[in-house]
């Protein structure tokens, strides 16, 4: 599922290098602007890591990006699906 996103950004993690590859990661929070707000978690991955380079805390931004969702196992063995919201661009929202 691809869209726009306007958020303030609530805080911004360093990036990770994660898994055998040492795939880089980087996750940020979020909260909508809205009258009843939403709070999510967002990453950028591999090259885009540095687009939070330019960006603080509490600055509102619009972002484009994805949401995505694997499958998989979990303690009790029981299907589950790991969801996350890939951005691949970021911008100041004026």
């Amino acid at each position: 599922m691809k869209g726009t996103v306007v958020a303030q950004i609530t805080q911004i993690a360093e990036t990770q290098k994660v898994g055998a590859n040492d795939f880089l990661v980087r996750e940020f929070l979020l909260k909508t602007i809205e009258e009843y707000p939403n709070f999510y978690k967002a990453q950028v991955t591999g090259g885009k890591t540095t687009l939070l380079d330019n960006f603080n805390v509490n600055d509102i931004v619009k972002m484009k990006g994805e949401l995505k969702g694997r499958p998989y196992e979990n303690k009790e063995q029981r299907y589950d699906v790991f969801m996350s919201l890939n951005i691949w661009s970021i911008e100041k929202n004026e």
